[in-house]
């Protein structure tokens, strides 16, 4: 998809510090107005691309949110089953 992006995009999206995940919110903004300015009957392969880009959009930012702190997990998990340590102020040996 890469390939397909660029050829019909350029440089226009890409470099200047985005991230994949914003230069395909870009192309799917793109693509959207696209759709109302081509004839009828290149509409249905033009949403089909549309809904993939949309899916992708999708996954990438679940990964995003996915990924978190190690440290903000054990934390969770201290906190999750009680754990001296997870109670804030007080020490774990008394």
């Amino acid at each position: 998809m890469g390939a397909v992006f660029f050829l019909l995009f350029g440089s226009r999206f890409g470099g200047g510090g985005m991230t994949r995940l914003e230069d395909l919110k870009a192309a799917r903004d793109v693509m959207w107005e696209s759709v109302g300015d081509c004839p009828v009957d290149k509409r249905a392969p033009l949403m089909n691309q549309w809904r993939a880009l949309e899916a992708t959009i999708a996954e990438l930012e679940a990964r995003a949110q996915k990924i978190g702190d190690p440290i903000d997990e054990i934390s969770a998990r201290r906190v999750a089953r009680g754990g001296a340590t997870a109670r804030a102020g007080r020490a774990a040996i008394s």
